[in-house]
């Protein structure tokens, strides 16, 4: 009789799930409710029904809660790690001082923290774009109701205070001050007022200093203090953040519907597609060219043989993204009729991250 009635009920358990884990979290239940049912003498059908409700109701709570950290994982872009960790790994290589005595340390600074500052700038700025997200972005979580606002707004908090807390235990005070500016900007960026990311250039000069500039510094603060930052850093920190500020056109370009009907002027709002367009095919070749020449003039010139490992890669992209940006200045329907939005995101950011990258090749190389 209980092996029969076993089979039944978790049969029905199956049928009624969608996905091994709450299976699994099924069967033990049932399994527990039995095993206590076998030495009560008063059992009867009643309790029987109570228990089944009970243990399907926490199933079935358990398929939202997943489902809730589902969509708290991916409303921060994970695809998009790659470029804070990228920015911060170059800073480090620039400080030409590389020594790993704690790697605990050493993780938390280059990918852990990176991570969460791009996860706490992504999923902030989701909560006060809805508008804008729903004819941008149709299918991220706030959009589809995954998601409140309140728990994203919450979920992005509690991840920016655990990065600061992270910086204050491994890291140095100039980290944890590091972070806090990271936290200002990203709500001067995506707050009502002042609403910097509708501001024309500012919201991509405001992007590209917190995705390059600061990144830099975050890695360099590892190995040396900010007050011995040089020449070399300056430079290159200089022309990354001019080409990040430009590259960040790109996405201007992609969204630019719902940022015109938001209100938001950005470049491509306010100029035109063509000039976006323009803006991002000039950047494209900026750190090409002017990063040999700044090492050169000032004697590095062993880290341009590092760029030639990158560069048999990086100007095939760079010459096939200009040609995506030539046919957007001829034809501004090229971007919505042949060029789908997810490709222009991601090939114009894996361009960015290539040239970023080369920071983990001098660390392997030069270290």
């Amino acid at each position: 009789m209980w092996s029969l009635f076993s089979i039944h009920l978790i049969f029905h358990i199956i049928k009624g799930t969608e996905n091994v884990f709450n299976v699994v979290v099924a069967v033990k239940m049932i399994i527990k409710k039995i095993n206590g049912w076998r030495n009560d003498e008063r059992f009867y059908s009643k309790r029987v029904l109570t228990a089944v409700t009970s243990v399907l109701m926490t199933v079935s709570r358990t398929r939202v809660y997943a489902a809730k950290l589902k969509a708290m994982f991916w409303i921060g872009r994970p695809y998009m790690w790659i470029f804070p960790i990228s920015s911060v790994v170059l800073g480090m290589a620039l400080t030409n001082d590389i020594r790993i005595d704690d790697f605990v340390s050493f993780g938390i600074a280059a990918v852990i923290i990176p991570c969460i500052i791009n996860y706490f700038m992504v999923t902030f700025n989701a909560v006060f774009d809805v508008e804008a997200d729903r004819i941008n972005k149709p299918d991220r979580p706030l959009v589809t109701g995954e998601l409140s606002r309140g728990e994203a707004l919450v979920a992005s908090l509690l991840s920016m205070v655990l990065a600061i807390i992270l910086a204050f235990f491994f890291l140095t005070p100039a980290h944890v001050i590091i972070l806090i500016l990271v936290l200002l900007m990203g709500i001067a960026y995506s707050t009502p007022f002042p609403r910097i990311k509708g501001i024309t250039l500012l919201g991509n000069v405001w992007f590209g200093t917190g995705y390059v500039f600061i990144g830099l510094l975050f890695g360099w603060s590892y190995f040396r203090s900010i007050e011995e930052v040089d020449l070399l850093f300056l430079l290159v920190g200089l022309v990354l953040t001019i080409h990040a500020t430009f590259i960040s056109v790109s996405k201007d370009l992609v969204d630019y519907e719902g940022d015109r009907l938001a209100g938001y002027r950005t470049i491509p709002v306010v100029f035109g597609e063509k000039a976006g367009a323009t803006f991002v095919l000039l950047s494209l070749w900026l750190p090409i060219l002017l990063l040999p020449i700044i090492f050169m003039l000032l004697g590095q010139e062993r880290l341009v043989t590092s760029l030639g490992l990158l560069y048999a890669i990086l100007i095939p992209w760079a010459a096939y993204e200009s040609y995506r940006q030539l046919q957007i200045v001829k034809s501004p329907r090229y971007l919505s009729e042949k060029s789908p939005s997810y490709k222009q995101r991601f090939l114009t950011l894996y361009l960015f991250t290539i040239e970023l990258v080369w920071g983990l090749i001098l660390i392997f190389i030069y270290s």
